[in-house]
């Protein structure tokens, strides 16, 4: 037994002992890399790399390539390379053009401080990695990487010439990635998802930003430092609003951010926007996130947080008040906010509240949306409109309300002299409802179908009815309509009334002096003035 016990021991120490030396062959198998190189013009080079090279082998083979006085202006690198380099070893000054075909490593330094390199091409789009400062301070204009995943340190730090970066792939950024780089308007990354440091944007001319995936940023760091021009910030993807998102951005542009999907802050400060002096700031938040969070006393006196409300139907007489809960929002205490209103995409009229002018509802039956304006500044058309809100009005109705079933005359003695009889009652009974929003001129007209007569006799008193107007004339009432009343007050209730000697009358001429009980029946009209 005590033999078998040593012998094991002496097994598992000489295991131990060889393991390190058995993984040595393997390491000095590895096929290092190679370089070799074609001049198809003056001043273009192909290089083609077997295996990985460093950035440092590349650039320490273009250096000791004798091109006799010849300037490289045009590079094509063919295979793979690490993204290890050191500045110095090798500066294209005259480069112009930079392929890169089966390289997924950027070498750091690769392209550093090459002023006219204006073109990089990503022939295969096999670019995943870029190394730090691989392309700082030169003169690239517009770079578009399809599959790049991470850019290092500086990678394209103070390209001054630096227009547009466009990649549907990229994830994460370093430090000073664009720092600089003052010419940069347009920056596309809907995939960046990784949180960065605000040097990486800092000190750029970027209008947009959309980061969809960007689901987190710290609350210990400004994200956002000195994004001058910056117009518009969409960050969909946060559920949490970190402190000071927007205060050291520095942007007098800024018009509209959306946060569309963010339910708390991680302050109340998280909207205060420091010193900028911006005009008039939208912030499309989510119905999530509880406005009563946000200290209104920290936001710009320009701004207004807000979420649309859910559709809604609705149904009113025309001129009852209409009132469209369009938005939540919530605004600084000085900040001046109205709502444009539009029916059917048409503008209507703007108004100081959610409260829809009554001359907005004229017409018909609609769809309705609101948009913002704030200190009376026109509403971007990148502020988004409401939901559609429905609309149904029930047109207002003008009419009679009341009519005196019966007119009764004074009695009066039988001559042989024209009598005017005036009528027994001061007033006609006749009263007019108009409940219209857009009310019109009006009038009422007046006709008989018969002249009065007795029922017994079947004698008539011809042209006896008359009207008699403010001027004393009288016209008879036939089977003709004939205007008895004209309204152009406007009001919503009137009531037909005429001085005693005015109006409808009695006028018995001499020769008509009967006695009896004469009657007829009158047709009142209401007639809309055109």
């Amino acid at each position: 037994m005590k033999k078998h016990f040593y012998t094991a021991l002496i097994v598992a120490t000489i295991l131990l002992v060889l393991s390190p030396v058995a993984s040595k062959p393997a390491i000095a198998e590895e096929q290092a890399a190679t370089i070799t190189s074609t001049i198809p013009s003056e001043d273009y080079i192909v290089l083609n790399i077997t295996g990985a090279a460093t950035g440092d082998e590349v650039l320490q083979y273009i250096k000791a390539m004798d091109l006799q006085g010849n300037q490289i202006k045009r590079l094509k690198i063919v295979g793979d390379m690490t993204t290890y380099g050191n500045q110095g070893v090798y500066t294209f000054y005259d480069l112009e053009e930079l392929e890169l075909e089966g390289t997924s490593d950027v070498p750091s330094f690769l392209a550093y401080r090459a002023p006219k390199l204006t073109k990089l091409i990503d022939t295969s789009h096999t670019i995943k990695n870029i190394g730090p400062y691989a392309f700082a301070y030169s003169g690239l204009e517009d770079v578009e990487l399809k599959n790049v995943d991470f850019l290092d340190t500086g990678a394209f730090r103070e390209c001054l010439s630096l227009t547009s970066f466009k990649s549907s792939s990229l994830r994460s950024m370093n430090n000073w990635a664009f720092s600089g780089s003052s010419s940069l308007t347009i920056f596309e990354a809907p995939n960046l998802s990784v949180s960065f440091t605000s040097t990486a944007l800092e000190n750029t001319n970027i209008d947009t930003l959309d980061l969809p995936k960007m689901t987190s940023l710290s609350n210990f760091m400004t994200t956002f430092t000195n994004l001058k021009n910056l117009r518009v910030l969409k960050l969909n993807g946060l559920s949490v609003v970190p402190k000071d998102l927007l205060r050291d951005i520095g942007s007098d542009r800024l018009e509209y951010i959306e946060i569309k999907n963010a339910t708390s802050l991680a302050n109340e400060n998280a909207f205060a926007t420091g010193s900028s002096n911006i005009s008039k700031l939208l912030i499309l938040s989510s119905n999530k996130l509880s406005l009563n969070s946000i200290n209104s006393s920290s936001l710009h006196a320009n701004t207004v947080v807000a979420y649309p409300k859910v559709t809604t139907e609705q149904s009113l007489a025309e001129g009852e008040t209409l009132t469209i809960p369009a938005f939540e929002y919530k605004a600084a205490p000085t900040t001046n906010v109205s709502f444009g209103w539009f029916q059917n995409g048409s503008f209507l009229t703007r108004t100081l509240g959610l409260v829809v002018a009554q001359q907005a509802l004229a017409s018909h039956s609609g769809t309705f949306t609101a948009r913002f304006y704030i200190n009376n500044l026109g509403s971007p058309d990148l502020w988004p409109s409401s939901e559609e809100h429905l609309v149904t009005i029930e047109a207002g109705t003008i009419g009679f309300e009341t009519v005196r079933p019966h007119f009764h005359f004074e009695d009066y003695a039988i001559s042989e002299r024209n009598l005017l009889v005036k009528r027994f009652d001061s007033t006609t009974g006749i009263l007019i409802r108009d409940n219209r929003s857009n009310k019109s001129d009006w009038e009422v007209h007046a006709k008989i179908d018969r002249p009065l007569t007795d029922p017994v006799s079947a004698k008539t008193l011809n042209n006896a009815l008359v009207y008699v107007d403010s001027s004393g004339s009288k016209t008879p009432l036939t089977h003709e309509a004939l205007p008895i009343f004209k309204s152009t007050a406007k009001n919503a209730a009137t009531e037909i009334l005429w001085e005693e000697d005015r109006g409808i009358l009695l006028n018995i001429a001499g020769n008509q002096a009967f006695a009896g009980n004469f009657s007829t029946e009158i047709e009142w009209e209401l007639v809309l003035a055109p």
